[in-house]
């Protein structure tokens, strides 16, 4: 069982019987439930049942059988064989309901194997009851909380219901007049604002854009800003300058969305109405996310119209243990509907791998949770509804097995097949790991929707649903392994690889210029195959760039393809610019692609 179980049944062992029925009861049967009492203190929980079972029907009183029914709940804490005690304690305790509905422990006993088999409806109910019995019980109170977690009944903070974002202004601009908001809302293009209320009470304002076909609401606020949590922050590519202009600032205006539509044109959107509404604004606090945008990534993005991948709505972080384990988890995820995701116990020769699954389920998740039109799928916060029965998105509906995402290939070849589990099952698989990221680690944050990822070796562990940890499966996952995206990210890649195609070619203008050797372009090209069994098919390979025009590249193939494109490693091909669907630049021994492309206006001008 993880801690918190652990800490909750440690105290009902501790639990002294209060509140048995005040009907009259032999003298034997009232000793025999004292010694019973004495014997689960003892941990001697074996002679209970013992005793119990040795009794006959007309002995066996309400009482004692409730006392059967703990020793059931206390093997419990086994989890391999969790659910089987959990459902012989029920057997044991339902029929006992007419005699001990008014006794706290028995409510409170029912509770317990209700919540161990992840049925919080029943469970809460059952607490609820034992709380009236026994009113400020702390323990009681405990398990209610954790129940209203499990169904999602909790008040989320505001940057996990919402994705905010504060977009610093420069150190005396700071402008939130009704006239110019609505001027700077208008001179979009591409935005029509059909609904803005401006509240000088509250000195906010309310607004509804059309874009790209959808209606989206919107709420702004001016809001101090503490320049100093950018030290705090994940951040990349900031200067010294530009670090220095935004500790002078100490304003920031505050843009904030739920996410109810398509999440990758939300935040997309978000950005661009952020970068009209403050001139010359330093960076965005994305505050869902836990981090910094520097002011040319968000001219970029507002400017592009290839938009955002699934990967740029969220980030990873990685929290190192003192044993030298490294905890992963994103932030940003629950804003747009969907469980964050964790892996723990990852090592520090793994964790690069670690890092490209996370972000490979992901992807998965943002473009399996919503239709082409925008609207939600199928949710992701994995857990249980109100009846205790699994929420869609965790499990198929036709056959109940859990939501498996392939995510690409191992370096032998092999598939990796993963899916998630809720945290407060999923971390009993790591009781005795003593990684970071256990319950410890949760009192204040990464203790509502979240998820760990799990693989399966084979299809007969998914079948028979037996889990391996990332870390456990990190050297089959190999040194070379092969993630794979789906196809809408794939598209936005490309489109932002095509879209941004100046700066692999000013590289090589530069190469050629500078003769360094060190400048060097790779790219994407997809390459049409056929298949050892006779299919047309389209691979995604790299090649070394020496030339880009305004309609073809071309270069020398690194890698070996697995249909036959009647090309191998070595040869030259040329293709259409329309089969580029990524590049990368190594400059100033920094490796610069589409996503971070304003890298190299700055690398050329100034260091990082």
């Amino acid at each position: 069982m993880n801690t918190l179980h652990e800490v909750q049944k440690e105290d009902i062992f501790e639990r002294e019987i209060s509140f048995i029925n005040d009907r009259e009861k032999g003298g034997y049967a009232m000793t025999l439930l004292e010694q019973c009492q004495k014997w689960f203190k003892e941990g001697e929980v074996d002679k209970i049942e013992e005793v119990v079972m040795s009794l006959s029907e007309e002995e066996r009183t309400p009482e004692l059988l409730s006392e059967l029914g703990r020793v059931w709940i206390y093997r419990s804490a086994d989890s391999m064989i969790e659910e089987e005690c959990c459902n012989r304690a029920i057997e044991i305790l339902k029929p006992l309901e007419q005699d001990l509905s008014d006794n706290h422990n028995y409510q409170y006993r029912m509770g317990m194997a209700y919540e161990g088999l992840q049925q919080y409806q029943p469970a809460k109910a059952h607490f609820e009851k034992a709380l009236e019995l026994l009113p400020d019980d702390e323990d009681t109170i405990a398990m209610i909380e954790l129940c209203d977690r499990m169904m999602g009944g909790i008040s989320l903070e505001p940057w996990e219901r919402f994705s905010i974002m504060r977009g610093v202004y420069p150190k005396g601009k700071e402008d939130f007049s009704k006239e110019n908001l609505r001027e700077r809302l208008d001179s979009l293009d591409d935005v029509k604002c059909v609904a803005f209320e401006y509240s000088e009470e509250e000195n906010s304002v309310a607004f509804k854009v059309v874009y790209q076909d959808n209606e989206y609401d919107f709420d702004m606020f001016m809001d101090g800003f503490d320049s100093d949590i950018i030290f705090e922050l994940q951040r990349k590519y900031f200067t010294k300058e530009d670090e220095r202009e935004i500790s002078s600032s100490d304003t920031a205006l505050v843009l904030y969305t739920e996410v109810q539509k398509n999440p990758l044109e939300t935040i997309h959107l978000q950005i661009k109405l952020l970068y009209a509404l403050v001139p010359d604004m330093l960076a965005i606090y994305a505050e869902s996310q836990e981090c910094m945008l520097n002011k040319r990534e968000i001219a970029m993005v507002a400017q592009s119209k290839a938009g955002l991948r699934p990967m740029d709505l969220y980030r990873v972080q990685a929290v190192e243990g003192p044993n030298g384990d490294v905890w992963l988890h994103t932030h940003g995820l629950m804003p747009l509907g969907i469980t964050e995701l964790e892996i723990l116990g990852a090592d520090k020769d793994s964790v690069d791998s670690m890092f490209s699954l996370i972000n490979s389920v992901a992807s998965q998740m943002i473009e399996d949770c919503y239709k082409d039109d925008g609207e939600k799928a199928v949710s992701f916060f994995v857990g249980n509804c109100s009846n205790g029965e699994p929420i869609e998105g965790c499990y198929n509906e036709d056959d109940e097995k859990p939501v498996i995402f392939f995510v690409g290939n191992c370096s032998d070849g092999d598939p990796i097949v993963t899916t998630v589990v809720p945290w407060m099952s999923g971390i009993k698989e790591y009781e005795e790991d003593g990684v970071q990221g256990l319950e410890e680690d949760r009192q204040s944050s990464h203790n509502t929707y979240t998820s760990l990822i799990f693989l399966y070796r084979n299809e007969e562990d998914f079948h028979n649903e037996i889990l391996t940890k990332p870390a456990s499966f990190a050297e089959k996952i190999g040194e070379n392994p092969l993630f794979m995206f789906g196809t809408k990210t794939t598209e936005i890649m490309a489109a932002m690889a095509r879209e941004r195609v100046s700066y692999p070619q000013r590289a090589l203008q530069l190469q050629q210029k500078s003769q360094d050797e060190d400048i060097r372009v790779i790219a994407k090209i997809a390459v049409d195959v056929m298949t050892d069994e006779g299919e047309e098919a389209v691979e995604h390979v790299w090649f070394t760039i020496d030339r880009i025009t305004e309609k073809e590249i071309s270069g020398i193939l690194l890698q070996e393809l697995f249909g036959n494109g009647g090309i191998v490693p070595g040869d030259r091909g040329t293709y259409p610019l329309s089969q580029l669907t990524d590049w990368s630049i190594s400059f100033k021994g920094v490796s610069i692609d589409s996503r971070v492309a304003y890298l190299l206006d700055i690398l050329q001008n100034e260091e990082l």
